[in-house]
């Protein structure tokens, strides 16, 4: 039997992650039997074969139409980003800025397609938008996310899961927070990246939404 893409990626962190989640163990081979390798393929199929302007009728392979990026700070450029362990290896708190239609969306999917064919992080996408009018808080969302509402009383269980820091989080657009949930939802994220800071982070805005002042985070335009 062929294992997807969703099941390979995970396969090399099933082992350790075994080991400190032992007291969860059904709970947790149902998450990457079933969960998260389904969310896995299913982004990786949406990302992998995209539509464009041009090809509207039709999917195309997404590095067929890919452009590769430089991203700029005030301290250095980084070009044709490809190994993500060079990306990240001396930061995990990324915010990638840019006009509209600079190219955010197309960086993050080349992202989220390099970390699951390097077997880098198991990448998560989270809109940022959709916390908004979401009643509960962004640990409840990405908990959510994680189980994909298929494991009750999951807390403690994706708790321990996310300390291991295993995770990649590509969230877009800090820029359509809405004025009036900015202060909750930004206090939150940063609350949730305090606690699980060994994981990775990617979040892309718009200019002039205040992203550039999130504490832990190193700013990165998109030239």
């Amino acid at each position: 039997m062929t294992l997807t893409v969703g099941a390979q990626l995970l396969n090399t962190f099933k082992e350790p992650l075994l080991k400190i989640t032992k007291d969860f163990k059904d709970e947790f081979l149902f998450l990457f039997n079933n969960g998260l390798s389904e969310y896995i393929d299913n982004f990786y199929d949406k990302y992998s074969k995209t539509k464009t302007f041009i090809y509207r009728d039709e999917k195309v392979n997404f590095y067929d139409i890919y452009f590769p990026v430089t991203l700029k700070s005030n301290t250095e450029s980084i070009s044709a980003i490809t190994d993500l362990k060079v990306l990240f290896s001396n930061r995990k708190f990324i915010t990638i800025i840019g006009s509209a239609g600079c190219g955010k969306s197309m960086f993050m999917k080349h992202i989220f397609l390099s970390a699951v064919n390097q077997t880098y992080r198991i990448p998560l996408v989270i809109e940022l938008r959709n916390l908004n009018d979401y009643q509960g808080n962004i640990t409840e969302y990405i908990n959510k996310i994680i189980t994909r509402n298929k494991i009750a009383n999951s807390e403690k269980f994706i708790e321990r899961v996310l300390e291991e820091g295993n995770f990649l989080f590509l969230l877009y657009g800090y820029d359509e927070i809405y004025s009036y949930s900015k202060d909750k939802i930004t206090t939150e994220l940063e609350e949730f990246v305090d606690t699980y800071s060994k994981n990775t982070f990617v979040i892309t805005s718009r200019l002039g939404s205040n992203a550039e002042s999130l504490k832990r985070f190193d700013n990165f335009y998109l030239k």
